[in-house]
């Protein structure tokens, strides 16, 4: 007689067991977590200041400079428009008082980049050490 594939729903005979990989899979993740070696990241220690050892804060407060270059391409110092190569006598005068007086160059998104960066060296031509650039979004 011929074998019959029945399509009904008889009795599978060619189940495959599956108990015997995940036993094997549970006991290679075993091995592998115990074999493991930890390793430990090479760095540097940093002693951090304690909060309490904080000197107060200073109620001097430094004079800043803020220059502004805005989208019309004028310029403005700590508020007041003036000349491109007016800054440099200004920042020097600032400087004179307080070497460590902080300058901040703001241009907002539409100014031209080659003023700003003329006023950047009319600062730095100064005396500035260092200048702060900062995005001023109107």
């Amino acid at each position: 007689m011929k074998n019959r594939k029945s399509l009904g729903l008889g009795e599978d005979k060619n189940d495959i067991n599956i108990s015997p990989m995940i036993d094997m899979v549970f006991i290679l993740l075993i091995f592998f977590i115990v074999t493991t070696v930890f390793v430990e990241e090479s760095g540097f220690g940093v002693d951090r200041p304690n909060p309490v050892d904080q000197p107060e804060e200073q109620d001097e407060e430094t004079e800043s400079v803020t220059i502004l270059v805005d989208k019309n391409n004028q310029v403005f110092y700590n508020g007041e428009k003036i000349n491109p190569d007016s800054i440099q006598p200004k920042v020097n005068q600032v400087l004179q008082a307080d070497k460590e007086a902080p300058i901040v160059v703001e241009a907002e998104d539409a100014a031209n980049a080659g003023l700003v960066v003329r006023v950047m060296d009319e600062a730095r031509q100064g005396g500035a050490g260092i200048i702060s650039l900062s995005s001023a979004s109107k």
